[in-house]
């Protein structure tokens, strides 16, 4: 009996990591209010089965936020910049509470109902295209991994990562 109690002890004492899979696409919410835009936020841990997690009926995956793309009346240019920065800024506080966890841990019941220790990494965000420039905060026709400009795409010779 003793030794059991040690074992549920020492298996409830050790820190897991629950990895955390972002994603967001930008959607019209609605065609009467001048078309306005949002990116929904969408978060699923990584270790739920591929086949479960992508199952519409699991919901496995949750929306979280709905971060606005708002329209500003200036020029082109800075208009991008400035969605660029909402957009971070928002993104930043909605994960403020993921940061902390995936840095100090946070106490969460398992399936077994015992209390453990689990860090909460982001592994990964899904994203189209253009909003991975948006988050990788590079301009359009420039690579995301590597220095490689649109003139450069498709030369032989490697550019620096």
């Amino acid at each position: 009996m003793k030794m059991l109690q040690t074992l549920q002890h020492f298996c409830c004492s050790l820190s897991i990591i629950v990895p955390i899979i972002l994603a967001s696409d930008k959607m019209p919410v609605t065609h009467q209010t001048g078309g306005l835009k949002m990116h929904p936020l969408f978060l699923t841990i990584g270790n739920i089965q591929l086949d479960i997690q992508m199952q519409v009926t699991s919901h496995a995956w949750h929306c979280i936020a709905f971060i606005p793309s708002p329209k500003f009346n200036i020029h082109a240019d800075f208009q991008t910049i400035l969605l660029a920065c909402i957009f971070h800024w928002l993104l930043d506080m909605v994960t403020a509470s993921l940061k902390v966890a995936a840095k100090d841990g946070t106490s969460l019941v398992n399936p077994s109902g015992n209390i453990q220790n689990c860090y909460t990494p982001l592994i990964t965000y899904i994203a189209d295209l253009p909003k991975q420039q948006l988050i990788t905060g590079v301009a359009k026709n420039v690579s995301l991994v590597t220095m490689a400009k649109l003139s450069q795409f498709g030369d032989p010779t490697a550019t620096a990562p």
